[in-house]
């Protein structure tokens, strides 16, 4: 929205006017802040998968999970994304729709993980609300899909609406929470006589719509 004065026309018309009396300068100020969000994730943002042999940890190793929560001050349109901090890893692949890089200590590539955001597990208070999301490059929300089959897309932006129906797309929401989960898949060149540590890091973004 934008306001405009009519200040410089009365200014003129004052000083064009007879038997003017000597003038001040009037000022118009303001200043609008962004509404205060603050995401918090439990367990400080960490799924550890603690130490397994060999080979066993693409064998049916159980997903992690922990919770994302947000809390604004008024209600806000916001979205999240997910940046694959390891993308610079050699072996990074972007064609790999929902893998984020596992890497060694040493940068060296050793697998990757997805993040899932598990079904159902959506609230704002006591209210279930749907998942909507919007890939990148597109300019179009669309319904987002939630369980292990449905990972969440680096760079892409995810944000939740009531569950009315209609045309997807963020709603203003005051809170939030949902539980997310990450699995892992080691390359299958691992040396198994090996010790090896690996990690994975990715940053939650938070914007304001």
């Amino acid at each position: 929205m934008k306001t405009r004065f009519a200040l410089p026309l009365f200014a003129c018309a004052l000083l064009n006017a007879p038997h003017a009396l000597a003038g001040t300068d009037l000022h118009v100020k303001g200043r609008i802040t962004p509404n205060a969000c603050a995401l918090t994730m439990a367990n400080g943002g960490a799924f550890d998968f603690g130490t397994y042999r060999s080979g066993q940890i693409n064998e049916g190793a159980a997903p992690r999970t922990t919770s994302l929560s947000l809390e604004c001050a008024r209600e806000a349109r916001v979205a999240i994304r997910l940046i694959d901090n390891r993308a610079d890893t050699p072996g990074y692949d972007p064609d790999n729709a929902g893998d984020f890089t596992l890497s060694t200590p040493d940068g060296q590539k050793t697998g990757t993980f997805r993040i899932g955001i598990v079904e159902d597990s959506a609230w704002a208070g006591t209210e279930k609300i749907a998942l909507v999301r919007r890939l990148p490059g597109e300019e179009n929300w669309s319904l987002g899909a939630t369980g292990e089959h449905a990972p969440v897309i680096p760079n892409a932006m995810y944000s939740f609406q009531w569950r009315q129906g209609g045309v997807p797309k963020p709603d203003a929401l005051s809170r939030w929470r949902v539980s997310l989960s990450a699995n892992v898949n080691l390359a299958t060149d691992i040396d198994p006589g090996k010790a090896l540590d690996f990690d994975g890091s990715a940053t939650v973004e938070l914007h304001y719509l």
